[in-house]
């Protein structure tokens, strides 16, 4: 791999990690009494796993990012926008959960995302398989996000 290549690598990464870093402090920040007070289903997790969690999803995110950013074909363009789509569809979802409490809205938004990167599964696939696997942690820990987000929705 290049020098360039992998100082972007590292950039997209870090970009990456920041972001997921800020919206963990807007998180923080609405966790008392708020978030503690809904019910929840049994099955979610301490707040530490979503910490490591999410640090290992944008960390391949970024990874992601990287790849088709680096991509100049006509054909990746198509795959940057939906990808790009469904980022700040992922980004704009702590607010729209933690600040705001629209619980209803934010679990309709975490499957639309969800179903969003289905598509992008299905797209890449055929063009980009290796990268195609690398969202299957992060579409599986969506739909277990959509399964705690509709619980919380539909208790409180």
């Amino acid at each position: 791999m290049r020098l360039t290549h992998l100082i972007k690598l590292i950039f997209w990464i870090f970009v990456f990690e920041l972001i997921a870093f800020l919206l963990g402090l807007l998180t923080q920040a609405n966790i008392e009494p708020w978030y503690n007070s809904l019910h929840k289903s049994s099955l979610t997790p301490p707040g530490v796993v979503f910490s490591i969690v999410w640090s290992i999803l944008y960390a391949l995110l970024g990874y992601i990012a990287w790849f088709l950013s680096s991509n100049k074909s006509q054909s990746a363009k198509s795959l940057i926008y939906l990808y790009g789509a469904q980022i700040i569809m992922n980004w704009a979802w702590t607010p729209l959960f933690f600040q705001f409490h629209w619980i209803k809205l934010s679990a309709i938004w975490l499957i639309v995302l969800t179903c969003l990167n289905w598509v992008l599964i299905a797209q890449l696939k055929a063009k980009q398989k290796t990268v195609a696997l690398l969202l299957l942690p992060y579409v599986l820990w969506l739909m277990f996000a959509s399964y705690l987000a509709v619980f919380i929705a539909a208790m409180n």
